[in-house]
């Protein structure tokens, strides 16, 4: 999804049996204020002709940051979405076995790309275990190599 600067972060989801909350109360609310930005944008621009291509990626945004929200939460009785719960015991294997998964292929990227390695090293940018999270720092541009 995207951060409070517009990058894009991706997170990696499944649906593993544990009873962990997929989503914490303080991302809930995150997304949930993304969601309201992008909508106050939308409407702020709603009359000018010469955003409409704006428009279109914002309304873009608007429906993955909903679809992302509905799909990981549920509606609580006050209205407020909630977080759905994992439901049992596998999510500590599931957890474990994408570290694994993960550290290997890291150490494969150290060996042949330092930089690379560097960058992915760094928990900042990416988080796995309980919660799994690739958010790039700013400034990273990445550039697509054609053979």
């Amino acid at each position: 999804m995207f951060n409070n600067e517009g990058q894009l972060q991706v997170a990696l989801q499944w649906q593993p049996d544990s009873g962990q909350d997929i989503l914490d109360e303080s991302e809930i609310r995150r997304y949930e204020g993304m969601i309201r930005d992008v909508e106050i944008a939308l409407r702020e621009g709603k009359d000018d002709p010469s955003l409409a291509k704006d428009r279109d990626v914002l309304e873009v945004k608007r429906d993955e940051l909903l679809a992302f929200l509905v799909e990981h939460t549920k509606p609580g009785p006050d209205g407020r979405r909630l977080a759905k719960r994992f439901p049992n015991d596998a999510f500590a294997r599931q957890s474990n076995l994408l570290g694994k998964h993960l550290r290997k292929v890291l150490k494969c990227i150290q060996m042949n790309d330092a930089e690379l390695w560097k960058h992915l090293n760094d928990k900042d940018v990416l988080r796995y275990g309980e919660i799994n999270r690739y958010s790039p720092t700013k400034g990273i541009v990445w550039q697509e190599i054609s053979e």
